[in-house]
């Protein structure tokens, strides 16, 4: 292009030299944010059963150090109510977390006709049963996910226990750790390995192969005999993967007790010194979740000072 003036040339072609500046910069922002999503971990799933406000009470705390420990995007699915989906996500705002962990709510009365069958004494009631059927509520897009339970504080990153999918075998439908209680060896007869058993507070599933298997069938021929027998589970779904552990112990994949230390005062040791840099995960499982007597030891109390003054980095 002439120009008629030495001035005109001179603003013309500062004037494209901004604009090819901008659209370099821009594409050079697209392409980062680009090569951004593709390194981006995929976001774990983690899966709660929350109905009512005692038990918002007690997830709002397991929230909190999950939020203070996690390094890696997440997706919360809430298997419960509107004030337990209603605080959760308050939490997530709190904690700066909006941008990579994602709350999904599926009401819990949709789906209670497919287990309010199932005869249970356990104080959780028919809520705890809803565990047995996450690979019907969740969507097939959902292929592992995390089952906790809300009486329970974390104390390492919850990425190290997803990291437990891999060392899976591929029969492996289940990863769970150990019953540290005797409740199987004397104070019931309902089948549990070895007289031990397993403690469901928390829970790897590998949904797709649970789908794959009919899981739905196994776990339900399975609890047939038993239930014929004892009339009723009392300790929820805990019963029912215990006797489908019991007679298919190849769809078990057995989780270090670190990841599910079971803190009441008739259990077996897990760990020593029980509070150690191995403790991941403290479960609070008893009906009376507040911890007194021999329970509150220096360590315990320690622990419990850390999380209540978990605050989000500013």
């Amino acid at each position: 292009m002439r120009c008629r003036g030495k001035q005109i040339c001179v603003v013309i072609t500062f004037l494209t030299c901004y604009f090819l500046f901008i659209i370099i910069r821009l594409q050079k922002q697209d392409l980062s944010e680009s090569l951004r999503q593709l390194i981006r971990p995929l976001p774990m799933n983690i899966a709660f059963v929350c109905v009512g406000e005692k038990t918002t009470a007690l997830m709002e705390r397991a929230a909190k150090t999950l939020l203070f420990h996690r390094t890696t995007p997440a997706h919360i699915h809430i298997i419960g109510d509107h004030t337990c989906y209603n605080t959760l996500t308050t939490i997530v705002q709190h904690w700066k977390a909006a941008d990579d962990v994602t709350v999904t709510l599926y009401p819990w009365y949709e789906h209670k006709g497919k287990v309010e069958w199932m005869p249970t004494t356990h104080y959780s009631g028919i809520y705890g049963i809803l565990k047995l059927i996450l690979p019907e509520i969740l969507p097939e897009s959902v292929k592992k996910v995390i089952l906790l339970d809300t009486d329970i504080v974390l104390n390492a990153d919850i990425h190290e226990l997803w990291g437990h999918f891999r060392k899976m075998a591929p029969d492996n439908l289940i990863g769970v750790a150990t019953e540290q209680s005797p409740w199987y060896h004397k104070f019931t007869e309902w089948p549990a390995q070895n007289g031990v058993g397993f403690n469901t507070g928390v829970l790897l599933l590998h949904l797709h192969r649970m789908r794959e298997r009919n899981w739905n069938q196994i776990w339900k021929s399975e609890t047939l005999q038993p239930l014929t027998i004892h009339k009723k589970v009392r300790l929820g779904d805990q019963d029912i993967f215990n006797v489908v552990a019991k007679e298919r112990p190849e769809l078990i994949y057995q989780l270090p007790c670190t990841w599910n230390v079971q803190w009441r005062e008739d259990r077996r040791p897990c760990l020593s010194p029980e509070i150690s840099p191995l403790l991941k995960l403290v479960h609070f499982n008893r009906p009376v979740k507040e911890v007194r007597g021999i329970l509150r030891t220096p360590e315990f109390v320690a622990l419990m000072k850390k999380v209540d003054e978990m605050e989000p980095s500013t």
